[in-house]
C-alpha cells in the first residue's frame, strides 16, 4: 500500500530533509522545496516519483525538481495512508475522519502556541511557521488512479492542505470537528475549517441550503464550537454570507448579521480558535461597503475576515484590498484564498467565477506571508472541485480531474 509520505504542510523553516529518515539520504525529496514533511510510519519506505519517470529513495535531479515523494509499506507495515478507511493519508498510521462526503488526512510539524491579548482580534492561534492540517482525499485519489505526467501533475495539489467544508450535511457536528481537530493536534497542525451551514446560503444558488431555522443555526454553530473544545483551529465564517445577501429583505439581514455575532462569539470563546468572517473578494464590494457589513456582523470580537474564498483575484490585489479593510476595521487580520489565483480572474464574460477556464494554481499554503495583517495564504477551494455545471463541469464539490490538472499543469511553480 502507498501512503503519503507529507505531511502536507507549509512552513519553508522545516522543509528540508523530508522523509530522510526512512529514505536514508541527505537529499530533500522533489517537490518539497514549499512544503513541510515528516517521516513515513514505522516499517514504510520512502520513494519519490521523479520527472524523468525515475523512482528514487534519494530524491529527484536537479534538486527541486517537481516529483512526488510516497510511503511504500513494506512486511509488517501497519494500515492508514491513502486507501485507509477511504480516506486522505495519515503518515502515523491513524485514520483520517471523513467529513461533509470528503477524505481529511494529516498535516505535520510544531504543536503551535497561542498567545493572546484580550478581545479576540489579538489572539494569535498560527504564528509564522505554524504548519496547517488538511490533505485534499479527493486530489489524493485522482493522483493514485493517474499515472505519468497527470500523476505528478495532481500531486501538486495532493500534497497541499486544505480547508475542511462543515456543513449540514457533515453528520453530528460535534464529533465530526473533534476527530478532525484531535487529528490535526496529534499531527502537530492547525486544521482551517468553514462553517457552511447559513439558513438560505448562497440565494438559492449551485450551492443552495443551510440550516432550516435561525434557531438551529445557532444550535449548529454551538457543536462546532464544542468540538473544536480547547484545540487549535482557524474558522473561516459562512463564505457569502454577508456579501450576498441582496436576495433578503431587511428584517432576515439583519437576523443573518445576529447569527453571524453568536457564531463569532462561540468561536472567540474558545480558547484556541480564530475566526474570521468571510467578506467575498476585491473584485465584489468596495472596501468601504465590505468594512460596513463585517461590522454589522460583529467583527471586533473575531480575528478578522477572510477573502477571495473560491475565487481568483490575485494575491497583489487581495492585499491591497485587505489592508484597506484592515484599516478601516482598526488593525484587524485577515487570510487569503490562494488555491486558484495562479493567473488572476478570468475576462472572457459569462459566469467568470465558476469553473473558468485557464486559471492556475496560487501560491502554496503557508504561515509565513511577509504581510503583518496576512495571518495565511490557505486554500479555502480545494484546487480541482468543482464550481457548479457550468463550463461543462460536474456539480458543486465534485472533482473534476481534467480541470484539476489544467490549474497544475498552468502554475508557476
Amino acid at each position: 500500500m502507498r501512503n503519503v509520505c507529507l505531511l502536507a504542510l507549509v512552513s519553508s523553516a522545516l522543509a528540508s530533509a523530508a522523509c530522510d529518515e526512512d529514505a536514508g539520504g541527505d537529499s530533500q525529496p522533489a517537490g518539497f522545496a514549499n512544503s513541510a514533511t515528516g517521516p513515513c510510519m514505522q516499517n514504510a519506505v520512502a520513494t519519490c516519483d521523479c520527472p524523468d519517470g525515475t523512482r528514487s529513495s534519494q530524491g529527484c535531479l536537479p534538486t527541486g525538481s517537481w516529483g512526488a515523494c510516497f510511503c511504500d509499506d513494506v512486511a509488517g507495515a501497519g494500515g492508514g495512508g491513502d486507501g485507509g478507511g477511504g480516506s486522505g493519508g495519515a503518515a502515523n498510521g491513524q485514520p483520517p475522519p471523513a467529513m461533509n462526503g470528503g477524505d481529511q488526512g494529516t498535516g505535520g510539524g510544531p504543536p503551535p502556541e497561542q498567545t493572546t491579548g484580550g478581545e479576540g482580534r489579538q489572539r494569535v492561534i498560527a504564528p509564522d511557521g505554524t504548519l496547517l492540517y488538511g490533505p485534499h482525499g479527493s486530489a489524493i485519489n485522482a493522483r493514485d488512479g493517474a499515472t505519468g505526467q497527470q500523476e505528478l501533475l495532481l500531486a501538486k495539489i495532493a500534497q497541499q492542505p486544505v480547508a475542511s467544508w462543515m456543513t449540514g450535511y457533515s453528520g453530528n457536528i460535534e464529533s465530526s470537528v473533534r476527530s478532525i481537530v484531535t487529528a490535526a493536534q496529534g499531527a502537530g497542525g492547525v486544521p482551517v475549517l468553514v462553517a457552511y451551514n447559513i439558513p438560505g446560503r448562497d440565494c438559492g444558488n449551485y450551492s443552495a441550503g443551510g440550516a432550516g431555522s435561525a434557531d438551529a443555526y445557532r444550535t449548529w454553530i454551538d457543536g462546532f464550537a464544542a468540538g473544536i473544545g480547547a484545540l487549535p483551529a482557524l474558522v473561516i465564517l459562512e463564505p457569502d454570507a454577508i456579501t450576498l445577501n441582496d436576495c433578503l429583505d431587511d428584517a432576515l439581514k439583519q437576523e443573518r448579521y445576529d447569527m453571524l455575532k453568536h457564531a463569532i462569539d462561540a468561536f472567540a470563546a474558545q480558547p484556541a480558535t480564530a475566526v474570521y468572517l468571510d467578506g467575498g473578494h476585491s473584485g465584489w464590494l468596495s472596501t468601504g461597503e465590505l468594512t460596513a457589513r463585517l461590522e454589522l456582523a460583529g467583527v471586533a470580537s473575531a480575528r478578522g475576515f477572510s477573502i477571495n474564498t473560491s475565487n481568483f483575484q490575485t494575491t497583489t490585489n487581495s492585499i491591497t484590498y485587505g489592508d484597506t479593510v484592515a484599516g478601516n476595521l482598526g488593525g484587524a487580520h485577515y487570510l487569503i484564498d490562494t488555491s486558484r489565483n495562479g493567473l488572476g480572474p478570468y475576462d472572457g464574460g459569462g459566469e467568470s467565477w465558476c469553473n473558468p477556464p485557464g486559471r492556475a494554481l496560487g501560491e502554496a499554503p503557508t504561515t509565513t506571508t511577509g504581510q503583518p495583517q496576512v495571518d495565511a495564504m490557505v486554500w479555502v477551494k480545494p484546487p480541482g472541485e468543482s464550481d457548479g455545471t457550468c463550463q461543462g463541469g460536474p456539480p458543486a464539490g465534485q472533482f473534476w480531474t481534467q480541470y484539476a490538472v489544467g490549474l497544475a499543469e498552468r502554475a508557476s511553480w
